[in-house]
């Protein structure tokens, strides 16, 4: 832990996430200081080419400036098993 440590959080989706709004939280982030960005914004489906993905390009510019980045891999969580199709006691 760090106990000289604060946490700040920043709404980047309203209806739906523009890219415009997600590369204004990145700056806003930079700009008041933080030292670690931790953002769990995912594509649907298959994912952008990297010069395409606004996360990408504001991880990229956070990193240059010394922060640390974490991105979630995706934001869709698990998928169900297929039901089952075997009976049991027969």
């Amino acid at each position: 832990m760090a106990p000289g440590a604060r946490i700040a959080v920043y709404k980047v989706c309203w209806k739906g996430c523009a890219s415009s709004d997600i590369l204004a939280a990145f700056d806003e982030a930079t700009a008041d200081g933080v030292d670690v960005i931790s953002v769990s914004l995912g594509a649907v489906g298959k994912a952008p080419e990297f010069y395409g993905n606004t996360t990408a390009v504001g991880a990229f510019h956070a990193v240059s400036k010394g922060i640390v980045v974490s991105a979630s891999a995706g934001n869709s969580g698990p998928e169900s098993p297929p039901p089952s199709t075997s009976r049991h006691g027969s």
